[in-house]
Parts: structure tokens; C-alpha cells; sequence
């Protein structure tokens, strides 16, 4: 993971990290005959690492006292996401299913978008939360 995605918490940074790796996944599971690293076992590991990821992300959010309106946009771009990967599941339980390449391109494009748009907001706020705290702030 580049190093400027790193936002000085060692849990979110950590789990940044697992985000990547299984995108890696997903995207290898074009080719694989593995039932473990299948695409529709992968997306559904994505999205298990996602929802628990978005609850931590939402508790630190709480704990850094952060402006409503901040809050809540992060909050709503998490459910967005989540909507968006329980359709694409959706669409393919109804035999509706989009090419792989597009289903690893747009959880690619809401992860890392994400992570752009909103958590990366979130970096002066835990720098100053860790500087009150008297901490040294660690890349995992």
C-alpha cells in the first residue's frame, strides 16, 4: 500500500492494508479454479472486511469529536458502498451478473475512491487526537 494512503492509526492502517491485499485477490481470481479464491468468495470476504472496517472508521470518527456534517457524509458514502456491493451480489443471484473484470473494476474504484474522498480527511484529525494523546504516530 503507498505510503500516503497510511493515516497514523494502526488499526484503520491495518486494515487499509487487508483492503488492498484482497483486491489483489480479487483480481487474481480471474484465473483461479479455487472455490477459496473464487470471485464471488473473495467479493463476499471484501465485504465482510468492508462492513467491519466501516464500523471501526465510524468509532474513531466518534472518538475524534469530528464536525457533523463530516461525519455524516463519511457515513453515508460507507452505506453507499455497501449498497452498491449487495447489488452487484444481488444482480448476480437474479443471473444478472456483470463480466468479472467490471465487478473487480468498480469494488476497485468504491475502495479506492473511498479512501481518497474521505479517509484521507480523517489524517489531521487522528494526527491531532495522537499529538493530545502524546503519541507517536506508527505506519503498520
Amino acid at each position: 500500500m503507498n505510503e500516503l494512503f497510511f493515516l497514523g492509526d494502526p488499526e484503520l492502517d491495518a486494515q487499509h492494508a487487508d483492503l488492498f491485499a484482497l483486491m489483489a485477490r480479487l483480481a487474481a481470481s480471474e484465473h483461479s479454479p479455487s472455490p477459496e479464491e473464487s470471485a464471488g468468495f473473495v467479493l463476499g470476504q471484501l465485504g465482510e472486511l468492508l462492513f467491519q472496517h466501516f464500523k471501526s472508521e465510524e468509532l474513531l470518527m466518534a472518538d475524534l469529536a469530528l464536525p457533523a456534517t463530516i461525519f455524516s457524509r463519511h457515513a453515508e458514502a460507507h452505506m453507499g458502498i455497501l449498497e452498491e456491493l449487495a447489488h452487484i451480489h444481488w444482480e448476480a443471484m437474479m443471473g444478472q451478473a456483470k463480466p468479472l473484470l467490471d465487478i473487480i473494476a468498480i469494488a476497485r474504484r468504491c475502495v479506492e475512491q473511498h479512501l481518497v474522498e474521505f479517509d484521507l480527511m480523517l489524517k489531521p484529525y487522528i494526527a491531532r487526537a495522537a499529538a493530545k494523546q502524546g503519541t507517536i504516530l506508527t505506519q503498520t
